[in-house]
């Protein structure tokens, strides 16, 4: 069975990802390299965020009206069809390469795509879609003789670890099949059943010219869904149409595709309020992470640019079992944070607090080379397990 988890969080500082924090900045270097967000699709972002949050953002009022409503059939008249008996290799349809950002149209708004983490040896992919919304889904895709399929996902999911080791080799979710010509045919475990019913040596979508393109063909209890996948692009479009209706509506469309990317997430931390009571006030806070990168380093960044830590400590590890984060620092970061003006006090809290939110948890491990962290002050929890005070933020339990 797939792991899914629909766990609803109800406070602000538990909906983590904040697509209008998502800055992307241009950048030569070639380890973090970053780019742009166009500025139409931020003010739509911007726009969404406050409206979520009640409040109205003159600046960002007015959106593209392309990003209000996605509608039309799919004209293929003018592609170029493939030679009869063509088969692509199936391989070239990764749902999302390396480093890869993908910026999706849709009818709700802009849809990020970006991999996670991925292990060549055993052909899998742990891949996040940013859903308009503000929430996030994970999948796992796993490239076996078979053809692509998905291993394991878990919805509205915060959890940035790998869950590589998670994929079931018995349950999955047929996503694109071999052999990649037309008339292949599979069914999911719902009853859709899918057929690859064109191939296209050249595509235009949008103002993009994509090659050799699969045409798949789903038909559902109430709809029929075109999905199109371009070599070395994954997905591209997709449109659908109820069955016995009207006409088709243009669900999804690939805006842009960058390559060797970095995201900067924005997302809500908790900083120490330099008062006794509370201890802690909410605000916002960076990530910065790469496919494959250890969440340790992601985390040293914003605690070292909040000035919890200093330059000689680094996270080495965060990892999350039976709903318990566990932070696992180098030596030294106890007189790293009490170098800071609120000291432990309430920087141990905070961490404790960014953490928690972040993950959906309610409790954290601090440990230091896999030893319970010892504070100076504070007394020490049972196992060195801290559980998230309300107080903290002034908040009654």
């Amino acid at each position: 069975m797939l792991e899914k988890n629909r766990k609803e969080r109800g406070s602000d500082m538990k909906r983590g990802i904040l697509l209008v924090g998502f800055v992307l900045l241009l950048s030569a270097c070639k380890q973090e390299p970053m780019i742009h967000i166009s500025p139409d699709v931020q003010a739509s972002i911007d726009k969404k965020a406050a409206d979520r949050q009640g409040t109205t953002n003159n600046s960002t009022a007015e959106t593209s009206a392309s990003m209000t409503e996605i509608s039309g059939e799919v004209d293929t008249s003018a592609w170029q069809k493939a030679p009869e008996a063509t088969q692509y290799d199936i391989s070239h349809y990764t749902p999302n390469g390396i480093n890869q950002l993908k910026e999706f149209e849709t009818s709700e708004g802009t849809q990020l795509v970006y991999t996670d983490y991925t292990d060549n040896n055993r052909q899998l992919w742990q891949i996040r879609t940013l859903l308009p919304n503000g929430r996030a889904n994970v999948s796992i895709y796993q490239l076996t003789k078979e053809g692509w399929q998905i291993s394991w996902q878990a919805l509205d999911s915060l959890d940035t670890t790998s869950h590589l080791d998670q994929v079931s080799h018995t349950n999955r979710i047929p996503y694109l099949m071999a052999p990649i010509q037309v008339g292949t045919m599979w069914q999911d475990s719902q009853g859709s059943r899918s057929t690859i019913t064109n191939l296209y040596q050249s595509a235009k979508i949008g103002d993009a010219t994509y090659e050799d393109v699969i045409e798949v063909t789903t038909f559902r209890s109430d709809q029929e869904v075109h999905t199109y996948y371009a070599k070395d692009q994954g997905l591209v479009m997709s449109s659908q149409k109820a069955i016995n209706s009207g006409g088709e509506n243009i669900a999804l469309t690939l805006k842009s595709n960058q390559h060797q990317v970095s995201i900067i997430q924005s997302i809500n931390i908790a900083k120490p309020s330099n008062q006794m009571n509370p201890i802690l006030t909410k605000g916002t806070g960076k990530l910065t992470w790469q496919t494959n990168q250890n969440p340790g380093k992601t985390f040293t960044e914003l605690f070292r640019k909040e000035g919890w830590i200093n330059a000689s400590v680094e996270v080495k590890d965060i990892k999350i079992d039976s709903q318990i984060a566990t932070v696992d620092f180098t030596p030294g970061v106890v007189a790293a944070m009490n170098q800071h003006t609120a000291r432990e006090t309430a920087v141990l809290p905070a961490i404790v607090q960014t953490i928690a939110d972040y993950y959906g948890v309610s409790q954290v491990k601090l440990t230091v080379g896999g030893l319970i962290l010892s504070p100076d002050t504070l007394p020490m929890p049972a196992n060195g397990i801290w559980e998230v005070n309300p107080s903290w933020l002034g908040s009654n339990p």
